[in-house]
């Protein structure tokens, strides 16, 4: 077979950059990291232009389907056909990406193995263009994204990628779309349906509500959770039974949303962890069911999903030499800089005024600025401050490591929780459950622990070694930067590392970015690293030993 020209003219079609005189821009940029990307393969912020690119990733497109021919040549028996379609894969990663992921798991020993060797290749650039279409595709919020999101959900086998499109066919709903969706949702396939039930419940619909109800009661999971997370948005309410009967899934993805949306809602934890023991799960399961039966004004406590907080996008920065408070835009820009502090500081966060409240080991305290980086009042500690956590409550949450604990304190000071660990605490968080979350650097320790401080969870000297920090991440693993061995590590619940990134002098402090990106804190600044370990950005803004995202 002659070297495929389809791909190449695929790939050159996509260089025409829409020049329509009334280019349809969303009302907020994505920024110029994801401009670049859509530019970098000739495509603009325009509506239309990235609607057309979307149409090209639906299954049954010329494109797609050529694509499709070459991923089965991959196991031709001439070594010339297969290198051939190799070659011509190579030559459009915009998009190549969704079918190569797919044939990652193909039957074909041949073809799996050169799809997983061009996904290797070219997955930062593939993945990375498409999901700066979804997130722009996001800010347009326009209808019309609706019918061109909807089939390309279940292609995407990446998470990340999915999570984004739902996000994007979210926000892009309204009254206009209803029949669609209502249509839509007696769908065949199961990951349509899932994001259909929940784009109804936002909708203010006599037609939907009914609907949502019936599926409450699908043997389903992931129908029943997604009728629930529905019908969350503006009646949360009806979705409780519901949510309370998912916490004993067999899915642990499915607990863990159960419990997230519960605890979320109702801003009450019982102490349920998705990955315990089945008669620790069960024994905060009956506390759930008591107190939704003993509670009579339950109904008249509860946060709809719609009034969630939404994130800035902003990060703030605690830096080592020099010592400075700082924050800086999705760009990288600098918008605020405080240099009161005296010595390192050891975590930081953004108040619902503007404010901002770090903890300085020098002063032994905890400082609050005003939003031009003005002193506004500071509260003394019992010990050096390690790292601080803002609570949902207002108490802020610091480890002490001269001290070997951690406390939890309010807004005038007062003691409210405090528990005493082996070690130094070089981090500590509260998660969603109610547990704590700790990193005890000189003893290679990462554990979480409930409100009586016994352990439930941990991870051992064998398991890792020098942490900075811990994070729990939203799919229930464990994100940990190892200072001294220059890595970040995730781990499952069971404690295996699932993915992990090396070469990173003191790696201080690391979150997860909404496109799966690894932001890392460490000796000379902030690294962005895509799941395949790839560079993204390289920010030398200092040492950065805390960071909060908001």
């Amino acid at each position: 077979m002659a070297r495929c020209s389809q791909l190449t003219l695929m790939s050159t079609a996509l260089l025409a950059v829409s020049l329509t005189l009334q280019a349809q821009e969303p009302p907020t940029s994505p920024g110029p990291l994801y401009i670049e990307a859509l530019h970098d393969h000739g495509l603009s912020t325009d509506l239309d232009d990235l609607l057309q690119y979307i149409g090209r990733l639906h299954p049954n497109h010329q494109d797609q389907q050529h694509v499709q021919q070459l991923i089965d040549q991959l196991g031709a028996e001439k070594f010339h056909d297969r290198r051939e379609a190799m070659f011509a894969l190579s030559e459009a990663p915009e998009l190549t990406q969704v079918k190569l992921a797919i044939a990652e798991v193909h039957t074909d020993q041949e073809i799996r193995r050169r799809a997983r060797s061009l996904r290797k290749k070219q997955r930062a650039e593939g993945d990375f263009v498409l999901f700066a279409t979804l997130r722009t595709l996001r800010l347009h919020a326009s209808p019309r994204s609706v019918p061109m999101l909807m089939p390309l959900i279940p292609q995407l086998n990446d998470d990340y990628l999915r999570q984004e499109a739902r996000e994007a066919l979210l926000a892009s709903i309204d009254s206009t779309v209803e029949h669609e969706l209502l249509t839509a949702s007696d769908s065949q396939d199961v990951s349509i349906r899932e994001v259909v039930l929940v784009a109804l419940g936002r909708i203010d619909s006599p037609a939907s509500e009914p609907l949502l109800e019936n599926c409450l009661r699908l043997a389903d999971d992931r129908l029943a959770l997604a009728a629930a997370e529905g019908l969350a948005w503006s009646d949360p309410g009806k979705s409780l039974p519901t949510l309370i009967r998912l916490l004993n899934s067999p899915s642990f993805s499915i607990r863990h949303q159960s419990a997230t949306l519960l605890q979320t809602i109702t801003s009450q934890q019982f102490g349920y962890a998705p990955y315990a023991k089945a008669d620790q799960r069960h024994k905060a399961r009956r506390l759930w069911k008591k107190w939704l039966t003993a509670d009579s004004e339950t109904h008249h406590q509860l946060i709809p999903l719609q009034q969630r907080k939404q994130r800035t996008g902003r990060i703030l920065l605690c830096l080592f030499r020099p010592f400075t408070v700082a924050e800086i835009d999705e760009s990288g820009n600098f918008v605020f800089q405080s240099d009161l502090t005296r010595a390192a500081c050891g975590g930081e966060a953004c108040l619902t005024n503007g404010h901002r409240v770090f903890a300085d080991w020098e002063r032994k305290s905890l400082i609050e600025l005003d939003a031009y980086g003005q002193l506004v009042q500071e509260h003394k500690l019992p010990g050096i401050p390690n790292s601080l956590h803002l609570l949902d409550n207002g108490h802020m949450l610091t480890s002490l490591y001269n001290r070997n604990c951690v406390c939890e304190i309010s807004t005038d000071g007062t003691l409210i929780w405090e528990a005493n660990v082996e070690g130094q605490p070089s981090d500590a968080r509260r998660l969603s459950n109610g547990n704590t979350l700790i990193a005890v650097n000189n003893r290679h320790h990462v554990l979480e622990i409930n409100t009586a401080g016994e352990t439930v969870w941990e991870l051992t000297g064998d398991q890792v070694r020098c942490p900075e920090s811990a994070r729990r991440l939203e799919n229930g693993n464990t994100l940990v930067a190892c200072g001294r061995d220059g890595c970040v590590k995730e781990y499952n619940p069971r404690g295996d590392v699932v993915w992990k990134a090396n070469k990173l002098p003191m790696a201080y402090d690391a979150i997860q970015l909404d496109n799966g990106h690894l932001l890392i804190g460490y000796q000379s600044g902030l690294r962005e690293l895509d799941r395949g370990g790839n560079i993204i950005r390289d920010l030398k803004v200092g040492v950065v030993r805390r960071m909060h995202r908001y």
